[in-house]
């Protein structure tokens, strides 16, 4: 029955993202308390809890509008209804649909689908990581111009001091910086698009799938503190291929608060 529901839930975020992609930067802002927010984003996240209870009986639903709160047992989802909803608004991509599923504090199924470039990434604990039903592995050595690093900082980050210091460690690496839904970049650091990549939040909702979909892929996912689970209140990421990842935390162990 797990098998089934989870292809229900990869079923329901391809759908969703086909629809979603037809709206793309002809939706206003509804955010009140918070910026960014559409109302495909509140109807993703219900629609989701919906298919969630229906398919997983007694599983916790934990997501970033509407169930913005902290986990009810041992077994729960994370869901993030559109990651990169500032870029959505504006009709660029790339934006995603991400949800994961969690046993006590390992997440066990990861899915991120991003509508704009048809890919669908998924993972689940022990068998792997792949795009559009291919294997996904982390690379193995630095391109010609060196470690290719992708610097993820959400809007009005909190330290902006911080986010200027590791700026300038960071730029000694081929350095990239996009718009993207940050869980869609850490899949492409597993698909090996980018080595290794540095991420300063605003929540922690699409880390729980991007850390299950690059480990899968052979690479790291690990707070500055270097934690493996990714808790509700932090703000910190760093990971990719492994051998990227030893170089980054040099980086920020010189250069974060």
């Amino acid at each position: 029955m797990t098998a089934t529901g989870y292809d229900d839930v990869l079923e329901f975020l391809v759908a969703s993202g086909r629809r979603i992609k037809e709206r793309a930067g002809d939706l206003p802002d509804l955010g009140v308390a918070k910026r960014f927010l559409t109302e495909e984003d509140l109807r993703i996240e219900r629609e989701l809890h919906g298919l969630i209870a229906q398919r997983f009986p007694g599983e916790d639903f934990v997501a970033e509008e509407e169930h913005d709160r902290g986990a009810r047992g041992d077994v729960h989802w994370v869901c993030d209804p559109i990651s990169g909803t500032r870029t959505f608004l504006a009709g660029l991509a790339s934006y995603g649909l991400v949800v994961a599923r969690v046993v006590g504090t390992e997440p066990v199924f990861a899915a991120v689908y991003d509508p704009t470039m048809g890919e669908l990434f998924e993972a689940r604990a022990g068998a792997g990581a792949r795009r559009n039903g291919r294997p996904l592995r982390v690379t193995t050595e630095p391109g010609q111009d060196g470690p290719r690093v992708h610097y993820n900082l959400t809007y009005g980050y909190r330290d902006p001091a911080e986010e200027r210091r590791l700026y300038e460690g960071l730029a000694a690496f081929d350095l990239y910086r996009n718009t993207n839904s940050f869980g869609v970049n850490y899949c492409h650091v597993a698909a090996g698009r980018y080595d290794g990549f540095v991420a300063l939040t605003k929540d922690a909702f699409p880390e729980v799938a991007g850390a299950l979909v690059l480990r899968e892929a052979g690479g790291v996912f690990e707070s500055f503190a270097g934690e493996r689970a990714v808790e509700r209140d932090e703000r910190r990421f760093l990971g990719g291929a492994p051998w990227c990842t030893e170089l980054l935390r040099e980086v920020v162990a010189e250069r974060a608060s």
